[in-house]
């Protein structure tokens, strides 16, 4: 239902901060289960982020994470910037991953 839907206040620059902020407000509230919401290519970074900063601390609650599909498909790339397109966008999520495991060494 809508009023399910919380959007939180905090001002965010990245998926660390958006953790940050969920965990800032989970510990103003008693929730059991929670849905992120968030692209299919980025799911692998909301997981590995979002169970790093939650996970340690609010060890009960379950999380789940729905995705859809978007245009940056290798199989939706029909000329070749659209190709190049995806090559960078697949190649900064990978940086990004790579950077949040390096940070939290």
């Amino acid at each position: 239902p809508e009023t399910s839907i919380v959007i939180l206040p905090d001002r965010v620059r990245g998926t660390d901060d958006e953790a940050t902020a969920l965990a800032n407000y989970l510990s103003t509230c008693k929730l059991d289960s929670l849905l992120l919401v968030t692209s299919w290519f980025h799911t692998r970074r909301v997981i590995l982020i979002f169970d790093d900063k939650l996970g340690r601390n609010f060890p009960q609650l379950i999380l789940g994470i729905s995705s859809a599909a978007e245009a940056h498909d290798v199989d939706s790339a029909s000329s070749l910037s659209q190709y190049i397109a995806y090559v960078k966008v697949t190649t900064q999520e990978c940086l990004k991953i790579i950077y949040y495991l390096l940070k939290n060494l």
